[in-house]
């Protein structure tokens, strides 16, 4: 498919969005009531984070709907190998190169030694193939990838479902998904953001994340009508 202008623009406007959050976050600190009123800057940024789940679930529909008969025809588990390995190689490089960034800084502020660097690598194994947020292993170095991780789990669930039977997930259980997952967390928590927040079976982000994955599908399913 070719690229959405006016989608790549909102992303461009999320990223910043989300950038501003960590900013205020990260330097001045995050804002509390205790501390009397000072400047903050974007302190729901966050929302930038669902948009980029349901553009994501948006596009996911939309490469099942449009996919070529030769697509079409591959085993169920080749196709769903293919789809995600796709994804996988393409961002290679620019997580290659923030990891090496990450841990040389960390390595020289922490002052880790030579077993301490091969310890964490270890434990960043999960993180690395971006499975951390199923709850294996530590926090990978680049804690914001978890982001990725939630989406790729979440699509590694419904993707299968989705390209066996497209017009039965889109447009029955997608929506039932995302409506209820949604109420329970608002009912529940009264927000949708906290990332390491465990809930039993996983972190309250792959609800999340899951949720809003189902609500790009009901939406593509939306626009076919």
């Amino acid at each position: 498919m070719k690229k959405n202008g006016k989608i790549e623009l909102l992303r461009f406007w999320f990223s910043i969005c989300v950038l501003c959050l960590h900013i205020q976050k990260y330097f001045p600190g995050e804002v509390s009531l205790k501390e009397g009123i000072r400047f903050h800057f974007f302190p729901y940024g966050g929302i930038g984070v669902e948009f980029f789940f349901v553009v994501s679930g948006f596009l996911m529909a939309a490469s099942v709907f449009y996919a070529s008969e030769e697509q079409k025809s591959l085993p169920l588990g080749e196709a769903t190998f293919r789809f995600f390995e796709s994804k996988f190689t393409s961002l290679i490089p620019m997580r290659l190169l923030a990891f090496v960034l990450l841990l040389v800084a960390t390595v020289r502020v922490e002052s880790w030694d030579f077993m301490t660097v091969v310890e964490k690598l270890i434990a960043y194994i999960p993180g690395f193939f971006l499975v951390q947020m199923s709850g294996l292993g530590e926090v990978y170095i680049n804690h914001v990838e978890w982001y990725l991780s939630v989406m790729f789990i979440g699509m590694f669930i419904i993707y299968p479902f989705l390209r066996k039977n497209f017009d039965v997930f889109s447009n029955i259980v997608a929506p039932a998904v995302a409506i209820l997952v949604l109420g329970y967390m608002f009912q529940s928590f009264g927000r949708l953001s906290s990332v390491k927040s465990w809930e039993g079976l996983c972190y309250r982000s792959m609800l999340r994340g899951v949720a809003a994955l189902c609500l790009g599908v009901t939406c593509f399913a939306a626009c076919q009508r």
